[in-house]
């Protein structure tokens, strides 16, 4: 629960640091045009299918699939040439736990899931001159957490934080006669580095909490949207944005040797999937 509370604080957090932002831009629109062709404030909701999947090497595979939902928020500063973003999104939601015990038994539950993704971001418009379309080469760094707890009494809790970089990214748009908008979002992402905190006391005080460690370069994941806007008063629409995102993580670091009931040794994350597909719609000034 407290997860849940900070991860909507950070929302607010960020949604008032762009308000004031956005406040202050249009301030100085009154005084001098900067030319933004696109919004400086976004604010919504997602909806999304959420499917995870570890491929281990001698034993079936886990899968955890379901929807989860949750607020985004997104300011951007394009006062020319150069762009300045930032945005966060928050899913929260139960999803489909199917996996095996470590004796082979099958396993099926559901778990309780928190994620948020926190973004800078910083691009080049490469049609500045242009009032109505924008093509914006961008790149950034990224802060991905994942707090999944597995509902049941051989369950346990895992955090997944995950720091990354959207090596290249596009972000086209072009205005409609109507005043409205339609575009285009496409990134390729890199993993800088991963922690995999698995508290497995959970599932008996005989046992030790592990930790593994993901290197740069051992993950990979790509975004893409589209998305449409159409005004609904002066200077504010409406966006809906369908949206595909998928990663590819390698096997994680061994850990340090844990206790494990009467024995003791090392455990690893294993190569893992996630594919993501949903639709936001946002509030845009």
């Amino acid at each position: 629960m407290k997860k849940k509370v900070f991860g909507i604080a950070g929302i607010v957090a960020v949604v008032v640091a762009c308000s004031l932002g956005y406040c202050g831009e249009e301030e100085r629109e009154r005084e001098e045009p900067r030319g933004q062709k696109i919004p400086a404030l976004e604010i919504g909701y997602e909806f999304t299918y959420f499917y995870y999947k570890e491929s281990v090497v001698f034993g079936p595979d886990m899968q955890e699939s379901g929807m989860l939902h949750g607020p985004r928020a997104m300011g951007t500063y394009l006062p020319g040439k150069l762009m300045l973003r930032g945005e966060v999104h928050y899913w929260t939601g139960e999803l489909g736990y199917d996996g095996h015990l470590q004796n082979g038994s099958p396993l099926r539950t559901d778990t309780e899931d928190d994620l948020y993704d926190v973004r800078g971001l910083i691009g080049l418009d490469l049609r500045s001159d242009s009032s109505t379309e924008a093509a914006i080469l961008f790149t950034g760094i990224g802060y991905r957490y994942w707090n999944d707890t597995i509902g049941s009494p051989y369950g346990y809790e895992r955090e997944i934080a995950q720091l990354y970089m959207p090596l290249i990214g596009m972000d086209m748009s072009r205005r409609t006669e109507s005043k409205g908008a339609w575009g285009v979002r496409g990134e390729l992402d890199i993993l800088l580095h991963g922690t995999v905190a698995s508290h497995l006391s959970d599932v008996s005080p005989a046992y030790d909490d592990a930790e593994n460690e993901q290197k740069v370069g051992t993950g990979f994941g790509m975004r893409f949207s589209f998305y449409y806007r159409f005004p609904i008063g002066q200077s504010t629409s409406i966006s809906l944005e369908p949206f595909l995102g998928w990663w590819h993580v390698a096997q994680s670091e061994e850990s340090e040797e844990v206790r494990l009931g009467s024995k003791t040794g090392t455990v690893n994350e294993p190569e893992n999937d996630t594919l993501t597909a949903g639709v936001g719609a946002s509030l845009c000034w």
